[in-house]
């Protein structure tokens, strides 16, 4: 009996963890898509589980370059993780924030905190293998 307790317990905490297809869900986005974040959505986007963001703006050259990239990561990690931009241009706030010197920047979150950050163009593969090992492996 204690045991059977203890496994409930344990099955009922792994699911406190929303996947990101919830999360995605209340961002108003569905798995395979790209959400575009404003301040507003910057930390509910980022704030539980792993999330790539994007920090972009609309006069970038490389970033043109790096926003189909985006676009095939979203596809290929479908639910396993959110995939987000945001404009530069639109929140002095986030720049001050994380410091942000160029663009395209790429910055892993998990948990609500950063833990990896890309500048200038990265390649599909190797974002998909970061998220993958942020969020525990592939599914």
């Amino acid at each position: 009996m204690k045991q059977l307790t203890i496994l409930l317990a344990l099955s009922l905490l792994a699911g406190c963890q929303r996947d990101a297809t919830e999360r995605l869900a209340d961002l108003g986005a569905t798995p395979g898509h790209v959400v575009t974040l404003t301040d507003a959505t910057f930390d509910q986007a980022t704030k539980e589980g792993v999330t790539l963001v994007d920090f972009w703006a609309t006069w970038c050259t490389p970033c043109k370059k790096q926003s189909p990239v985006v676009d095939e990561v979203a596809v290929a990690i479908s639910n396993r993780a959110v995939i987000a931009r945001f404009d530069i241009d639109t929140s002095q706030k986030r720049v001050k924030q994380f410091k942000l010197e160029y663009v395209p920047t790429l910055m892993l979150f998990k948990n609500g905190k950063p833990i990896q950050t890309f500048t200038g163009f990265t390649d599909k593969e190797k974002l998909i293998a970061v998220i993958d090992a942020a969020v525990g492996g592939k599914k």
